[in-house]
């Protein structure tokens, strides 16, 4: 629990040492706990300015595939997401989410009737909108149960709420928990939120562009003309989560639009006979297994290809006349997102992540790349399936997965199977990734015990806040319930010995700081602590490495 603090100045504190011998038998009757050691001190105060990674904001987008064979995924999805929440929300980590969901659904010649959300974000609830979850092949796919198995709600209402970038509180299309404060109405939780919003229905376009959808997505939050404008904070973690049960096909122009009509050379057709393409379109123009001609394969690979199926070479050249986008165009739209983090936090990573046609135990259990055994099968999807469940079959992910291991936090990607029949451990390790990121705010130095006459730790020090635009104010102490008044909204506690983050404890570190907000912080907002510092850190500070 936090105390106020004690600020003994220098000379008070000399003074009090040498009147020590005289009242020390006195003062031992009356204390109730015995004195800290003494040690010798240089007389010159040392203070320490440090920049506090005070940051629990995390922006989630969730890239989910509706093409008709999603039904069944999608219902597992929006049952098992209170495992996801629930991380989130520990005591140990209260996050400030905000979390989006848009489709895979971006449009393609070949998808004649779907209406693509080209990476827009939709906070609707599935009981509204039945008519997504059927599928219009012959015959009709009905998968309503996907949505009323799991959604109680037949509308989700959004709060209005305003954001960094627009001082208007509107109603947008995300849900979010900030300070304990949902923009869900209507007394519904999070977790029931998005049972009802997840489920996107299998309508959507078949050959599905998950890579696409997520650029697009994010540069519509850029646009102040877009309802998704401002959903990713400046300084917030951002966490991407892609799930689908096939290959990545982001087209690339008229280029990647011809290789699917019929008029065209139909090089990545695995049956030019066929009046439609299929599936494996995709996966022949996107990928590259060796040894050539199969049917099994020791490896596949993301591969740039023009119109006449020629390897292109280098992907940093091959995106002008690459029939599906090189996977740079993505990496490094997040790269730079994560440079952009990185002015506040040397440490934040962007976190990706996907729930896709890998087998259960991935990376433990390899990708088997090997030809379908069933010809059809082969035609439809250009390759074996990833993973097998009762669900159906997943294609093996090779652009996704390239794209994102390429932003790995951890030792191991974060790839789970979408043929688990429970997708709730998935979730969790998905949300525990990004809960690591929430980290507490260490003193990063050795704080100075400026009060001997009390067993714990007494630190001398300040907080000061400075918002993006420059305007600084100093931070007082949660020492009473009034303390968040007069148009004051930000307050710390401090937390020493065993009560601070296990963390702190384990770098060496001796005091953690704790803010309480009203509200968001302003956009860019920094928080400096300057604290004295111990003249004995090999004493105050054994721990510390």
């Amino acid at each position: 629990m936090s105390r106020t603090l004690s600020r003994t100045s220098v000379i008070a504190r000399f003074g009090l040492l040498a009147t020590g011998a005289m009242v020390l038998p006195q003062l031992l009757a009356c204390l109730d706990h015995p004195l800290k050691p003494v040690y010798l001190e240089k007389a010159q105060e040392e203070e320490n300015n440090v920049q506090l990674s005070i940051n629990k904001d995390v922006d989630i987008l969730f890239v989910i595939d509706n093409s008709g064979s999603m039904g069944e995924e999608q219902e597992v999805l929006a049952a098992n997401f209170g495992a996801f929440i629930n991380v989130l929300e520990d005591p140990d980590v209260q996050a400030n989410y905000r979390m989006g969901v848009t489709t895979t659904d971006n449009g393609n010649p070949a998808c004649n009737g779907t209406t693509p959300e080209g990476g827009g974000l939709r906070a609707t609830s599935c009981l509204s909108r039945l008519s997504d979850f059927t599928f219009l092949s012959d015959p009709p796919v009905d998968k309503e149960a996907a949505c009323t198995s799991v959604c109680n709600h037949p509308t989700i209402e959004i709060l209005p709420t305003a954001t960094e970038r627009d001082a208007n509180r509107v109603p947008r299309p995300w849900i979010e928990r900030i300070e304990d404060v949902t923009n869900v109405g209507g007394g519904v939780t999070m977790t029931e939120a998005f049972a009802c919003i997840g489920p996107q229905g299998i309508n959507g376009c078949g050959f599905e562009q998950h890579l696409e959808s997520m650029y697009k997505g994010i540069l519509r939050m850029q646009e102040s003309s877009e309802k998704s404008y401002g959903f990713i904070r400046e300084a917030a973690i951002l966490a991407i989560v892609l799930i689908s049960d096939e290959a990545d096909g982001s087209i690339n122009g008229n280029n990647g639009a011809a290789i699917f009509s019929p008029s065209g050379n139909r090089v990545f057709w695995e049956d030019t006979s066929r009046a439609q393409p299929t599936s494996a379109v995709v996966w022949n123009a996107g990928v590259l297994c060796s040894p050539a001609g199969g049917p099994t394969y020791d490896e596949c690979h993301a591969e740039n290809k023009d119109v006449n199926g020629n390897n292109l070479g280098p992907a940093t050249q091959a995106d002008g006349s690459a029939v599906l986008h090189s996977l740079p165009r993505y990496i490094n739209l997040v790269q730079d997102y994560e440079n952009q983090k990185r002015v506040f936090d040397a440490s934040q990573e962007v976190l990706l992540a996907g729930i896709v046609g890998v087998p259960n135990g991935y990376p433990g259990v390899p990708i088997e790349y090997k030809d379908h055994s069933d010809p059809n099968e082969q035609i439809n999807f250009g390759i074996g399936p990833g993973c097998l469940s009762s669900n159906g079959d997943a294609v093996p992910p090779v652009r996704e997965r390239e794209f994102i291991e390429n932003f790995r936090v951890g030792s191991t990607p974060n790839l789970f199977s979408i043929c688990d029949q429970d997708y709730s451990g998935a979730l969790a390790a998905i949300a525990e990734k990004i809960a690591e990121q929430v980290k507490p705010a260490c003193m990063k130095g050795c704080v100075k015990d400026v009060e001997l006459m009390t067993e714990e730790l007494d630190p001398d020090c300040s907080l000061e806040q400075q918002s993006g635009g420059g305007e600084k104010i100093k931070i007082p102490e949660c020492s009473t319930p009034e303390t968040l008044s007069g148009g004051q909204t930000v307050c710390f506690d401090y937390f020493t010995g065993a009560e601070m983050d296990p963390q702190c404890i384990a770098d060496g570190w001796n005091l953690e700081f704790k803010l309480t907000r009203l509200g968001q912080a302003p956009a860019g907002t920094v928080v400096r602590a300057t604290c004295q510092l111990s003249q004995t850190p090999d004493i105050d500070c054994p721990n510390l490495g």
